[in-house]
């Protein structure tokens, strides 16, 4: 059973911890209170690793995701805010196998580029001098585009045509601590963490033609995230955190950062 394992997650920790570092430098300006309204815009990177399970959760393999987007965030009346994001996502189906096809064909060309969307809801629930309780929920979806390559090792011509999609959906609390000096606010997030899609293979061999649709589900139903927001100047802010998603056999690992700008 194929298995891939993800170089990027490797990657994720020295870079998070160097964003954490970043933040904590950057928030030693403070300029102004937490908790302003008004509007804010973004632009950051995610690197997103989830095992997969497919053909009815008796396979799994690991999408990898490099996630970049800018992101807009308005607060329509005090402690509640509506985000929207659009960016590039570049993801990662190796280890797919598909059977139904004229030749089966396991999945192995990389990454492909795609198209990154989502949106999300933000309220506050319980804000306090010292801790304050927030509710988010966020919906992402990311489109790949259509790639076609040739099929190797066949005497005729041949080829693949593949095309993925994938949707993630997430909810639940976000607790905040303001005791910190230096508008430096670390939080934990637990949340609902659902991940699905499917990936489309046609192959093409002379007049023989197949199509198989691939459906995939993530593996493990709830996500932990741990972040920092420093507020370097009353205009900028750089957020950061690691997310840990337990599932059957081990843990998955992500990473986040977004550099805000508030208006």
């Amino acid at each position: 059973m194929p298995h891939t394992r993800s170089n990027l997650s490797r990657l994720a920790a020295p870079w998070l911890a160097g964003l954490l570092l970043a933040a904590s430098l950057g928030g030693q300006t403070p300029s102004r209170p937490k908790g302003q309204p008004g509007l804010k815009v973004g632009v950051g990177a995610e690197v997103l690793s989830r095992t997969i399970l497919w053909d009815e959760e008796a396979s799994r393999s690991t999408l990898n995701s490099l996630l970049f987007c800018f992101q807009t965030e308005a607060e329509v009346r005090r402690g509640l805010a509506l985000t929207v994001q659009a960016g590039y996502a570049l993801s990662n189906f190796n280890g797919l196998i598909f059977r139904a096809l004229p030749f089966s064909v396991e999945y192995q060309d990389g990454a492909k580029g795609g198209i990154f969307l989502g949106c999300g809801l933000r309220a506050r629930l319980v804000p306090s001098q010292t801790f304050e309780l927030e509710v988010e929920a966020a919906w992402d979806i990311g489109l790949g585009f259509s790639n076609t390559w040739p099929v190797e090792g066949l005497a005729v011509d041949g080829t693949i045509e593949g095309k993925s999609t994938w949707t993630r959906l997430s909810a639940g609390p976000v607790l905040w601590y303001k005791g910190l000096a230096y508008y430096v606010y670390p939080y934990l997030k637990v949340q609902y963490n659902r991940l699905w899609g499917s990936f489309r293979l046609t192959e093409t061999i002379e007049t023989l033609e197949g199509m198989e649709d691939k459906k995939i589900t993530g593996s493990g139903p709830v996500s932990i995230s741990l972040g920092v927001l420093s507020e370097m100047t009353e205009a900028v802010g750089l957020r950061a955190e690691v997310t840990f998603i337990p599932r059957r056999g081990g843990v998955d690992l992500g990473a986040a950062g977004r550099l805000v700008f508030s208006f």
